[in-house]
C-alpha cells in the first residue's frame, strides 16, 4: 500500500491536495516580539530579528481554522530572518515562528484565492524538504548543471542525475528522527526517510514537482515502512525509486 511521507507528524502534503491559497490576504497581529509580518496579494513575507547572531533555521508553522497544518524553514542569517511564504489554501490562518522554544511571532491571516493544483503544492519547500534553504537550493543548481539534455526529457534527466548524487554522496546512517534536507545535506548521512526528504528538496528546488511516498513493508515478521521519491515528469507522476 503507497502512502504520501508523513514524517515526524509535521508535514501531510496529502492533506492539502484540492485546497485553496495563493490569494489576497490581510493579517492582524496578536502576541510579537517584534511586528514585521506582511501580506501581499498572493505570499506573507516576514522579516523578523531573532535577537541573536546565531544562525540556524526558523520554523514558520501555519495551522487553518479548519485545522490544516504545514511548516516551513526560513534561514537564519545574521541574527535576522527575512523570507516569503505562501499560505497552502484559503481562510483564516494563524502563523507562529519559533527559534527553537523561542516565539518570535504569532500573528492570523485570513487568505482568498484561487485553487494551488496538485502540482504547484508538490513545489512548495517545507520543513523537512526546505529546497529555499540556500545550501540546498545550491547543491541543487550544481547538480542540474551536469546536464546537457535540453527540452521535454531535460527533466527526466535531471531527476535521474539528482537521485544518483544522493546515493553516492549521502551515506546510509541510523536515525530516531528525519532530518531536514539541509541537515542531511550538511552530514553527508541520513537514514531512508532523511535521504528521500533531501532528493525531495533538490527536485523541488529544480522546479521539478516532487513528494515522498511510503510503502509498507514486514521482514522478520515485523512491519515497516519503506520510502521513495515521484516526480512530476513528462505530464506524469513516475516513482523514480529510493535514493
Amino acid at each position: 500500500m503507497k502512502k504520501r511521507l508523513i514524517i515526524s507528524a509535521i508535514i501531510a502534503l496529502g492533506a492539502l491536495v484540492g485546497l485553496t491559497g495563493c490569494g489576497q490576504a490581510s493579517a492582524t497581529h496578536h502576541t510579537s516580539t517584534v511586528r514585521n509580518i506582511g501580506t501581499t496579494s498572493d505570499t506573507i513575507s516576514i522579516e523578523t530579528k531573532t535577537g541573536t547572531q546565531n544562525g540556524g533555521v526558523a520554523q514558520v508553522t501555519l495551522l487553518s481554522s479548519v485545522g490544516n497544518y504545514y511548516q516551513y524553514a526560513l534561514p537564519i542569517q545574521r541574527g535576522q530572518i527575512d523570507g516569503t511564504i505562501t499560505v497552502p489554501w484559503s481562510g483564516k490562518t494563524s502563523i507562529e515562528v519559533t527559534n527553537g522554544p523561542k516565539m518570535l511571532e504569532n500573528v492570523d491571516a485570513t487568505v482568498k484565492g484561487a485553487a494551488l493544483s496538485e502540482q504547484q503544492l508538490d513545489l512548495l519547500p517545507s520543513y523537512l524538504m526546505d529546497s529555499n534553504i540556500p545550501t540546498v537550493a545550491q547543491q541543487a543548481h550544481a547538480i542540474a548543471s551536469s546536464v546537457t539534455t535540453k527540452g521535454t526529457k531535460r527533466n527526466l534527466a535531471v531527476a535521474s542525475v539528482t537521485m544518483q548524487w544522493v546515493k553516492q554522496h549521502i551515506h546510509t546512517a541510523n536515525q530516531t528522527h528525519t532530518a531536514r534536507a539541509d541537515q542531511t545535506l550538511a552530514t553527508r548521512s541520513g537514514g531512508q526517510a532523511s535521504r528521500t526528504a533531501l532528493a525531495v528538496a533538490l527536485l523541488r528546488a529544480d522546479n521539478i514537482p516532487a513528494r515522498a511516498v511510503g510503502s509498507q513493508t514486514m521482514r522478520d515478521g515485523m512491519y515497516g515502512t519503506s520510502y521513495s521519491v515521484d516526480a512530476w515528469l513528462n505530464g506524469k507522476w513516475l516513482n523514480i525509486g529510493t535514493p
